[in-house]
């Protein structure tokens, strides 16, 4: 199941609800810049290691889908990092 996020587009922020330990709820907070570059880092770096994804599309800034995006692509490194050790 997906972690349903909101969006602050008047500071340009996706909220993201966590939880720290077993009871404790919060948020935190991701820039949309933020997410958008680093997840242009990200695919730029699984390109030239031979993974095939996406470079993140600049329409989906400050989106649900571009947050997705952002997502998937950390996911991805991370497996990949994984597959390499």
């Amino acid at each position: 199941m997906k972690t349903k996020i909101s969006i602050n587009s008047e500071q340009r922020l996706y909220i993201i609800p966590c939880k720290f330990g077993k009871s404790r709820k919060g948020y935190t907070f991701l820039g949309f810049e933020y997410a958008f570059e680093r997840g242009k880092a990200i695919s730029l770096w699984l390109i030239e290691h031979g993974v095939r994804v996406s470079i993140p599309k600049i329409e989906r800034i400050g989106t649900v889908s571009g947050y997705r995006e952002y997502e998937a692509l950390i996911k991805c490194r991370k497996d990949s990092l994984r597959e390499h050790q």
